[in-house]
């Protein structure tokens, strides 16, 4: 951070906290009739979801079956676990989950969350997978990086997740309107999975 800003032009975009919270504190709304699948694979339907989720966000990286293969499904060392969250056959939501660590913390990752902001009912159901797989591997808390300004950032508090701090800055050089500081500060949505970190 210190030599990108002085050398690179790197702004100081947010300080990074994390959300952790305890399974078996966690409140889970009404799931209706969702169903969740688990898949070692990206659905092939993903590009018609990123499109509904990326249309309520400002920035964020493409999620289409090329990428989430490339980062998830083929990954050398790490082994993910894709939840799958369908209504009639729509895709209404997916998750990308690990175990492992983040800023310290032990427990399951939540690596990606793509849902529709206004979704709740798939917001309950995925989040339900995440706690099934996350207590079915041995882990006790899950952890999620998401940024504070999305609308999930207070959805997940509600749910029983706390605020920790991180020793990470989310730093960015910016080359383009409408691309500045203040537009990713606001707009920017990124998961574990945009990250090296997991």
């Amino acid at each position: 951070w210190r030599i990108g800003a002085s050398r690179l032009g790197y702004e100081h975009v947010r300080t990074v906290n994390s959300l952790v919270a305890r399974i078996g504190e966690l409140a889970i709304g009404a799931i209706d009739s969702m169903t969740v699948e688990e898949s070692a694979v990206c659905p092939s339907d993903i590009g018609t979801l990123f499109e509904l989720v990326a249309a309520d966000r400002g920035a964020i990286a493409v999620r289409d079956r090329a990428w989430m293969d490339w980062r998830f499904s083929e990954h050398p060392i790490h082994d993910y676990s894709f939840g799958v969250v369908r209504q009639g056959g729509a895709l209404r939501g997916v998750g990308v989950y690990r175990q492992g660590s983040f800023a310290g913390e032990q427990g399951g990752l939540v690596c990606d969350w793509l849902v529709p902001s206004a979704d709740e009912s798939a917001r309950a159901a995925l989040l339900a997978w995440f706690c099934a797989r996350a207590t079915g591997s041995g882990a006790t808390q899950l952890i999620a990086l998401l940024p504070d300004t999305a609308p999930e950032w207070l959805e997940f508090q509600r749910a029983g997740f706390r605020v920790l701090p991180t020793d990470y800055i989310l730093a960015a050089r910016c080359f383009r309107a409408p691309f500045d500081r203040d537009f990713l500060f606001w707009r920017w949505y990124y998961t574990l999975g945009d990250t090296d970190l997991v």
